[in-house]
């Protein structure tokens, strides 16, 4: 029996101990949600005040808060040392205790609460304890009556410090027969000023706040650019004193002109949206600005690129468009000494004479083409050594090369070509004249070229305007008359 008497001595004791503990904790809150200015804000918008208006008196109502956790800490750890030692307090006396303090707590904190929602406060969050009581002020008329209770009317001109019903501004008023003046209510309101007129994509306006009794006025909205086609844009009400809001969409605002959304304002002709910033973020190299749909992105990048482009972004929001095409093949000549660089359809590359050439895929070399030797030579000609071989000869000359297909060696700048009236070789420029009719060949449409194209063409539904070459080598024109008439077709034109 005693042994259980004081195991319930030692629990009583752990209580006690235990509420001065959870009461410091719970003061030691109180004291920051006090203190602190973070939580001032919220703790005045619940549906009962929290905090007092001016956070000063919050900072000396915390140091109530402060004492509290102190004390408690101080009874918590005494208590503690203590425990163990058989203490001579009854059951009732740690009970009358522990009620004793959290009686005091709670009236602590009910009368705190109670003089944050009573004490009356101006518009700045001050306290002012003569609001609307008329007491604790000397500002009176000489009545007895506090200034912030009486009319405006009522107080002295020109001081006019009176009391307006309803947020109007006391103010003295004096006409040139009146003297003194008189004090009298003002009311005023803020009137909107639309600087473009009204709804007008084409100038960047906005919405000046005008106040009707001092004249002063500041921006309050102005027309901007959501992105490169979009233009936010206001407009006034017809009360003055609201607005409303209208998104244009620039493209529609011209007709068959591009136009798009530049300093707040629909342009026509604009500049292309600089992409450069966007294309150099995601690695690209090309890019252009102003596409509206990614449909319009792509073919731009195919038409770039001569195929589908490597890869492609299309951002909505900006409307840029960037892509890098597939990586270029090199040309066969640049491509030595590999030689796996492209040529034309049916040619390939091959490397001879310490370069790469684009040659037929039945090409010989000159030295493999033996018996016939008319394979092909760097420079020079390629003859038969008469040993079963083939080899470049580059001491014939173009002149003795008849019987060798004018394959003769001539200076640079020219090549050897058979002459068109006689069969003997000339060495010639390398811009030669050449006719694909072959002469005056009206029934056939023509093409001239010695270094300029010239095509046949009808000089009316009758005569046909024929070129061809000279003996010195220079493109003429013949008029021709048709049996029937002159057409035109894709490769030129001809009689028929």
């Amino acid at each position: 029996m005693k042994k259980e008497s004081v195991n319930q001595d030692n629990k009583d004791y752990e209580e006690k101990i235990n509420f001065n503990f959870s009461l410091a904790i719970i003061s030691l809150l109180l004291f920051f949600f006090f203190f602190l200015s973070y939580f001032h804000n919220w703790a005045n918008s619940l549906f009962m005040n929290l905090h007092f208006c001016d956070h000063i008196l919050c900072i000396f109502y915390s140091i109530i808060w402060l004492f509290f956790a102190a004390y408690n800490l101080i009874n918590f750890y005494k208590e503690k040392k203590k425990f163990g030692n058989k203490k001579n307090e009854t059951k009732q006396e740690k009970k009358n205790h522990l009620k004793k303090w959290l009686i005091i707590f709670l009236v602590v904190l009910i009368i705190g609460i109670i003089l944050m929602n009573i004490i009356p406060c101006d518009s700045q969050g001050n306290i002012d304890l003569d609001l609307n009581l008329g007491i604790f002020s000397n500002d009176d008329n000489g009545d007895g009556e506090s200034l912030k209770t009486i009319s405006c009317e009522k107080t002295n001109w020109p001081e006019c410090n009176g009391y307006c019903e309803g947020g109007g501004e006391c103010l003295p008023i004096r006409k040139a027969d009146e003297d003194p003046g008189m004090c009298r209510c003002e009311f005023w309101k803020i009137i909107l000023n639309d600087t473009d007129g009204g709804l007008n994509p084409a100038v960047r306006g906005e919405l000046i706040e005008i106040n009707s009794l001092s004249g002063e006025s500041e921006t309050y909205k102005s027309d901007t650019c959501i992105n490169y086609f979009t233009l936010r844009e206001y407009s006034l009400l017809d009360n003055d004193s609201s607005y409303n809001l209208t998104l244009v969409d620039c493209r529609d605002f011209y007709d068959n002109v591009f136009a798009c959304c530049e300093s707040g304002a629909c342009l026509p002709n604009c500049s292309s949206y600089d992409c450069s910033e966007f294309a150099f973020e995601n690695g690209f190299s090309n890019w252009q600005g102003g596409i509206s749909i990614l449909g319009e992105c792509e073919e731009i990048a195919v038409d770039d690129c001569g195929a589908k482009p490597n890869s492609l972004i299309y951002d909505d929001e900006t409307f840029c468009c960037v892509w890098d095409c597939k990586e270029t093949i090199k040309q066969c000549e640049d491509s030595y000494p590999s030689c796996g660089g492209s040529c034309p359809p049916d040619n390939e590359c091959v490397s001879y004479a310490g370069e790469c050439l684009c040659v037929p895929r039945d090409f010989q070399f000159c030295e493999d083409s033996y018996p016939s030797c008319n394979g092909y030579c760097e420079s020079g000609t390629c003859i038969s050594d008469d040993i079963g071989g083939c080899y470049c000869e580059k001491n014939v000359q173009c002149e003795d090369s008849f019987n060798l297909g004018c394959s003769g060696y001539c200076e640079e700048g020219s090549t050897c070509e058979k002459n068109k009236t006689v069969d003997v070789c000339n060495c010639v420029p390398e811009n030669f004249c050449q006719d694909s009719d072959l002469g005056l060949n009206p029934e056939i449409p023509g093409t001239c070229n010695n270094g300029t194209e010239y095509i046949d063409y009808c000089i009316d539904d009758y005569n046909l305007m024929e070129w061809s070459c000279n003996d010195e080598y220079l493109c003429i024109n013949t008029t021709l008359q048709c049996d029937n008439k002159c057409v035109e077709i894709s490769d030129g034109s001809k009689c028929e």
